[in-house]
C-alpha cells in the first residue's frame, strides 16, 4: 500500500511509486499499488516490511556453455545431486553452432538419475531427439554420472569448433 511522506516543513511529497526493470519501468497511480505478476513458470513473492520481491522459477533450471575443438568431449553442466536419496528427472535443450562453417545442431534430451545420497545411478532409456546438419552429424550429447553428480556431456566433430549451450529443467522427488 502506498504511503504519504510529509517533510518537516509540512510539505507533502507526491505519492508516486516507480519500479525499474531490465527494460522499461512502471509508475504507480497516485493512490494505488503497482501489481507485479509472474507467468510461464516465474514466481514472484513479496517480503512485507523489506521493500523487496523474490523472483524465482517454479521449476529449477540450470544452464551451461562449453566449446569443443575437434572430436573431443566437454561437460557444459556438472550438477551435484542431493545428499539424501531421491530421483532427478531432466528435460534438456542443447544447441551447438560452428560459426566458421555456419553449421548447427540441436537436441532435446530427457533422462533420469537416482541418487542414494552418495552415488548417482543413471536410469536406462534416455530419450534423445536429434536435429543435425550433415556436416555435424557425428556430434553427440548424453547424460553421464560420476560420483554423486549428473553430467551433461557433448561430443564435438573432427575439424569443427562447436560452441555449445545447454539448459535443463529438473524435477526432484524423494
Amino acid at each position: 500500500m502506498s504511503q504519504i511522506q510529509k517533510l518537516f516543513d509540512g510539505t507533502v511529497l507526491p505519492d508516486i511509486e516507480t519500479i525499474t526493470g531490465n527494460s522499461g519501468g512502471a509508475v504507480g497511480p497516485t493512490l494505488g499499488n503497482i501489481n507485479i505478476t509472474g507467468s510461464q513458470g516465474i514466481n514472484i513473492v513479496g517480503n512485507p516490511g523489506t521493500h523487496t520481491l523474490d523472483v524465482s522459477l517454479s521449476e529449477p533450471k540450470i544452464s551451461g556453455v562449453a566449446t569443443t575443438i575437434g572430436a573431443v568431449t566437454a561437460d557444459p553442466i556438472t550438477f551435484v545431486l542431493a545428499t539424501g536419496p531421491g530421483i532427478f528427472t531432466f528435460d534438456a535443450q542443447i544447441s551447438g553452432f560452428d560459426s566458421a562453417n555456419n553449421l548447427g545442431v540441436g537436441y532435446t534430451l530427457v533422462g533420469a538419475v537416482r541418487t542414494d545420497g552418495i552415488t548417482a545411478f543413471l536410469l536406462p532409456g534416455q530419450s534423445l531427439d536429434q536435429f543435425e546438419e550433415t556436416g555435424l552429424s557425428a556430434a553427440n550429447v548424453q547424460i553421464v554420472v560420476s560420483g554423486n553428480t549428473a553430467i551433461f556431456r557433448v561430443t564435438g566433430v573432427v575439424a569443427h569448433t562447436i560452441s555449445w549451450t545447454v539448459t535443463t529443467e529438473y524435477l526432484f522427488g524423494a
